[in-house]
């Protein structure tokens, strides 16, 4: 058994403090799906969610916007 419990979310942070969006890849990780946790940029009522409520994000990259941070998680 690895160091990680499989059924332990994964998590994928980005970190944007440049002046200009930046595009991240994504990484793909077989029978896990990514979810929108964080991402400073939106408005404070859609920035943070409540565990439970992450967003489903299916793409393979991410538009980081200026001085903003996005964290994904995985769940199976």
């Amino acid at each position: 058994m690895g160091a990680f419990e499989e059924r332990e979310p994964d998590i994928h942070v980005m970190m944007n403090m440049d002046h200009e969006p930046l595009t991240f890849d994504i990484p793909a990780i077989d029978g896990r799906h990514w979810y929108r946790f964080v991402d400073t940029w939106l408005p404070m009522s859609e920035d943070i969610l409540e565990r439970g409520h992450e967003k489903l994000y299916e793409e393979q990259q991410y538009l980081v916007n200026p001085y903003s941070i996005v964290i994904l998680i995985s769940k199976a």
